[in-house]
């Protein structure tokens, strides 16, 4: 992994272990460092990742355009939220860096904003959402990435029972990515007044079932939805080389062994959460995930895309828990930290060895500035 990647692993461990065990007051000075350094890594990324060609040419599409923003949309493709943010700055005469820049300030903004907010251990908290959803989300699939962001700031709004403004954010989700729609039910859900255990025998009972396809019979459904975008997506990558089952995977097992941690514990932090840790709305939200995803298990791209939006509470959920047990369960504080510190280096060298985006590999801008000005070529050229 490039050093650009590994730096920030390496003081948030170091985080983490300070303030879980060590009980080091919390310095927001060090948070905001790591979190500055993690967007200048996305925003000045250079030819970095496979969807990189598509958004570089997209950009400099939309400098270029001369005729009425509302065609511009659908002729690149892309989300009409994103197309407007790309024209706004394109316009400005600015560069594709300083469009990634603000877009993956935002968005890790509006992540570590909340983790803030709900995590408890904020350096875990951290930890957890940048192995591995920072990848996916800042510097692969940032149009989904950014709309996760969305719909995470919004659980606020969950845990409040503002429905207008939940609603609000996720409108504005869905115009950077029209899968951010799924969210829509979270609302509900997260404050379904129904135990836990029923949660876990559905996520149960689907894993099971999983083998036999279940995403396939709701085909159908989809055809009535009245989001166009979001229709035309799920079609499109349900007839394509993604829609197929790839099996299961050693992910699989991490998920569903987070999943029962949660269970086991679950009644001891019930017991003793406050309403304003949105304890029981995180649970649900995330017990929601594990059910998608082991839903859409037979169309790979969907238990992957379509999840991400619940499984985002995933990184405020177990910080929180493991700040109870540490209350209110000490015999097993250590065992259960050692779990999730475990599962979190498995899951490094496997996401590693898998991931096709190469990322041992890392180039920006500064980088390429140096190389260009050595050869006489000019910097920041479309």
């Amino acid at each position: 992994m490039a050093f650009e990647y590994f730096f920030p692993i390496v003081l948030l461990v170091i985080g983490a272990f300070r303030e879980i065990l060590f009980d080091y007051k919390f310095s927001k000075l060090f948070f905001i460092f790591i979190c500055l350094w993690i967007i200048l890594v996305a925003g000045f990324r250079y030819f970095v990742g496979p969807d990189w060609p598509g958004y570089y040419r997209g950009y400099y599409a939309t400098r270029n355009f001369t005729g009425s923003i509302i065609d511009l949309a659908p002729s690149l493709g892309f989300e009409s939220g994103y197309v407007f943010l790309n024209w706004l700055i394109a316009k400005s005469n600015l560069d594709i860096w300083a469009f990634n820049l603000i877009f993956s300030g935002i968005s890790i903004y509006l992540k570590s904003s909340t983790i803030l907010k709900y995590s408890k251990f904020y350096f875990l908290g951290l930890l957890l959402y940048y192995l591995p959803y920072y990848f996916f989300e800042e510097i692969i699939q940032i149009r989904q990435g950014f709309a996760c962001g969305i719909v995470l700031f919004s659980i606020r709004y969950i845990v409040d029972k503002q429905l207008w403004k939940f609603l609000f954010y996720v409108a504005i989700a869905y115009q950077f990515h029209h899968s951010a729609i799924i969210f829509l039910p979270a609302y509900w859900i997260a404050n379904l007044k129904m135990q836990y255990k029923y949660f876990a025998i559905i996520v149960f009972v689907t894993l099971i079932l999983s083998p036999l396809g279940l995403s396939k019979a709701i085909k159908p459904i989809i055809d009535f939805i009245p989001f166009s975008g979001a229709k035309e997506g799920y079609n499109s990558y349900a007839d394509s080389a993604y829609g197929v089952d790839i099996g299961y995977s050693f992910a699989d097992v991490v998920k569903i062994c987070f999943f029962i941690l949660t269970l086991i514990f679950n009644k001891m932090c019930e017991t003793h959460a406050k309403p304003e840790d949105g304890y029981i709305q995180l649970r649900n939200i995330y017990a929601t995930s594990i059910f998608l995803y082991f839903f859409f298990h037979g169309q790979s791209i969907f238990a992957a895309r379509l999840t991400n939006y619940y499984v985002v509470t995933f990184y405020l959920l177990i910080p929180l828990m493991l700040y109870y047990i540490k209350l209110y369960d000490r015999p097993n504080f250590i065992l259960v930290m050692i779990l999730i510190f475990v599962f979190i280096v498995l899951f490094y060298f496997r996401f590693l060895e898998l991931h096709e985006a190469k990322f041992d590999l890392y180039t920006n801008y500064i980088y390429n500035k140096i190389n260009r000005l050595g050869s006489g070529i000019e910097f920041f050229d479309n």
